[in-house]
């Protein structure tokens, strides 16, 4: 009787082993990379989306009749859309001068004050923009004093939230000229009387030849524009 024997080869059997290992391998790092990339797309933050009217002008005097241009007003006025947290907003402008000269400036929820009115001790200073609204009895200024002492009024930027049909105020010329990067921020806070009438005759020309004035508010913690518009600079 004759014993048979079956042969069987291995030589093709690792070639196919090491195929399937490497797509296996390639499988499982494309998976990770997947996930990976997908938890970053979900981590991402929203900006909240909001409409501004943004509005300059002289203040109207007193009984109604005509303005003040010893005086200068900018409104941001909410139209619509999310409630604006602004201690975690920045509003960024870009001011062009008559000359050309374009001047950007960032408001930042920790801006220093600048000057309203008053002089020495009994300056009275504001950080811009503020919401005035009946429920908040508090002043939107301070002196330095009390500004050293570590207050804030609720009032101030850095401090409020807006929602549709609420509008933030920046006033009086020297407020203004501040906010729009014309006084060197190492003057506005405390007061240096040369450096905000400089800054003051710049924003006069700036109204009088009724400038540029480009404005974006960004979300800090997305880092995201929540609105932009451009405006003329006019009483």
């Amino acid at each position: 009787m004759m014993n048979s024997k079956i042969l069987y080869k291995d030589s093709a059997v690792s070639p196919v082993i090491g195929v399937l290992l490497m797509l296996v391998v390639t499988i499982i790092i494309a998976a990770i990379v997947s996930g990976f990339a997908g938890g970053l797309a979900g981590s991402q933050q929203k900006a909240p989306q909001a409409s501004f009217d943004i509005k300059t002008q002289y203040p109207v005097v007193t009984n109604g009749v005509g303005y003040e241009t010893t005086g200068f007003d900018l409104f941001f006025t909410h139209k619509g859309g999310d409630t604006i947290n602004s201690k975690d907003t920045q509003i960024i402008t870009w001011l062009t001068l008559p000359n050309g000269t374009v001047v950007k400036h960032t408001q930042t929820p920790t801006s220093v004050a600048a000057r309203t009115s008053g002089t020495g001790a009994t300056a009275k200073y504001t950080r811009f923009p503020y919401f005035r609204d009946s429920m908040l009895s508090a002043s939107q200024s301070l002196t330095a004093a009390q500004i050293a002492a570590g207050q804030e009024s609720p009032v101030w930027w850095g401090q409020v939230s807006i929602s549709t049909g609420q509008a933030v105020r920046v006033s009086t010329k020297s407020g203004v000229a501040a906010f729009l990067g014309l006084i060197d921020s190492t003057k506005v806070y405390p007061y240096d009387a040369t450096a905000y009438n400089d800054g003051i005759e710049l924003l006069n020309q700036s109204i009088t030849n009724k400038t540029k004035l480009d404005v974006k508010w960004l979300d800090i913690p997305s880092q995201k524009y929540i609105f932009e518009k451009s405006i003329q600079m006019e009483g």
